[in-house]
């Protein structure tokens, strides 16, 4: 039998416990270190959780409006969240429609002496002058230039959005364009596409452009708009009430808010997961894609990798509606 000399193995083996000694005592100070400079981050703030319901197949619905810059915000930040993650979602986009009573809307802007002293009081205008100038002189004259901000389902009664017509006609086009996708991926270049190049101004000729780009049809989407025009924001308008949405985005992950309500405040961050965000955050990709793959049961390999938030515009957090 060879025989082992311990005394030289020693003098090999004790260098490296003393070094692998050292690296566990540098790694726990380190650990100890950033627990610390986190616990400080953290001194005075709140720390709200965003805790969803789990799935093997997570549902996402986003409310926004076609034109509110916040709505086309998040839709920018979550394309390359769609990207990534794909058919392990369920996407579902939906748009904040209303109905509108115009007689009832045009009755409180057709000019009377005793409205406008009403209105005065309230501080809705500065003195009877100024608000009768800005008040209709009839209903005739208020329903003649309010029926063209919407889509009429009688002469005094419709849809709107609310930055108008053109947002409206857009609405309905992109929910058309989502019937006939191929897949998630190119309605959401589509959208993002319209979000880029198109305005209110223009909309109504720049849209078919970026429909072709992204590889739609856009006769398709006119037959559609032709047909089924009413019967979509029907749809849209009941959901959006039954949801109790008004503001653009909304964003539900298996019909959990994100952020979950008492997110935005002086002082207050979201966990999401394991990792702590500022309300800045919550509409970058990364912030997103934690908050969507929280809501696996068995998270994907996707899960895994970090997305750059210089996908999102940078916009101060808000929204469109109330």
């Amino acid at each position: 039998m060879k025989k082992i000399h311990w005394k030289g193995a020693a003098i090999v083996i004790l260098p490296v416990v003393v070094i692998l000694a050292f690296a566990a005592g540098w790694l726990s100070h380190s650990l100890y270190q950033t627990q610390q400079q986190k616990k400080a981050e953290l001194k005075g703030k709140t720390v709200k959780e965003f805790s969803v319901k789990k799935s093997r197949h997570p549902k996402v619905d986003l409310f926004v409006m076609s034109f509110c810059p916040y709505g086309n915000q998040i839709e920018d930040a979550l394309l390359p969240v769609v990207k990534l993650l794909g058919n392990n979602v369920d996407w579902q986009p939906h748009y904040i429609i209303n109905k509108m009573d115009l007689a009832k809307v045009c009755q409180r802007q057709v000019y009377t002496p005793a409205r406008c002293q009403e209105y005065v009081k309230k501080g809705y205008f500065p003195n009877a002058k100024s608000c009768q100038q800005r008040l209709y002189p009839s209903l005739n004259a208020c329903l003649s230039k309010m029926r063209p901000r919407v889509l009429l389902t009688d002469p005094t009664h419709g849809y709107f959005s609310l930055h108008g017509r053109q947002e409206l006609n857009e609405d309905v086009r992109e929910i058309c364009a989502w019937r006939e996708k191929k897949d998630v991926q190119q309605w959401w270049q589509f959208v993002a596409g319209v979000n880029k190049n198109c305005n209110l101004g223009n909309v109504e000729t720049c849209w078919e452009k970026e429909a072709k780009k992204s590889g739609f049809d856009p006769a398709k989407i006119k037959d559609c708009f032709g047909s089924q025009a009413l019967k979509i924001l029907a749809a849209e308008e009941k959901l959006s009430r039954e949801k109790k949405v008004s503001a653009s985005p909304t964003l539900f992950i298996n019909d959990q808010d994100f952020p979950p309500k008492g997110a935005y405040g002086k002082n207050v961050v979201l966990r999401v997961g394991k990792k702590i965000f500022a309300s800045s955050q919550y509409r970058d990709p990364e912030t997103l894609k934690l908050a969507v793959c929280q809501a696996f049961n068995k998270k994907p390999h996707e899960c895994g990798k970090k997305l750059s938030s210089s996908a999102a515009p940078k916009l101060p957090s808000g929204n469109c509606g109330s």
